[in-house]
């Protein structure tokens, strides 16, 4: 079956990088490493098993955080829903959806716009990008505060 030798692969793979992240925690070095695992790759492919090795180990525990943290928003905003019409259960509840865009990185990067000291623009473009960026700002202190 295709998705049992798929299976097969990654799993040899788990233990291929388990044995090499041992062998680098008892001191042997990347050379020694794709030796004893008899790496086509050498000393780079010995490096950069145990690299994804330790970078497994440490996406596990994150992923499983962030799952926690998700699920205590839900509850958080389950607490709160049926109130949803109360101005200060409507604000809860729209801190946590916005802390769950964070999480999840579902909000556009922030845009920054450089400027020299003098704040005089180049162009009229630049004039008109920084009277955007002023308007917005001014705006989102007005709506509750910058953020």
């Amino acid at each position: 079956m295709p998705g049992q030798r798929g299976d097969q692969r990654a799993a040899a793979r788990r233990e291929k990088q388990r044995r090499a992240l041992e062998l680098r925690k008892g001191g042997a070095t990347y050379e020694q490493i794709a030796t004893a695992l008899k790496m086509p790759g050498g000393k780079s492919g010995a490096r950069k098993l145990v690299a994804r090795a330790i970078q497994d180990i440490i996406a596990e525990p994150a992923a499983d955080v962030l799952a926690l943290e998700l699920e205590r928003l839900d509850a958080l905003l389950m607490a709160h829903w049926e109130q949803r019409g109360d101005p200060r259960s409507a604000r809860i509840i729209l801190d946590l959806m916005a802390r769950r865009a964070r999480y999840l990185g579902l909000d556009a990067p922030a845009r920054v716009v450089a400027m020299s000291d003098d704040a005089t623009p180049s162009s009229p473009e630049e004039a008109v990008e920084m009277a955007r960026f002023i308007l917005a700002a001014h705006g989102a202190m007005v709506d509750g505060g910058a953020q």
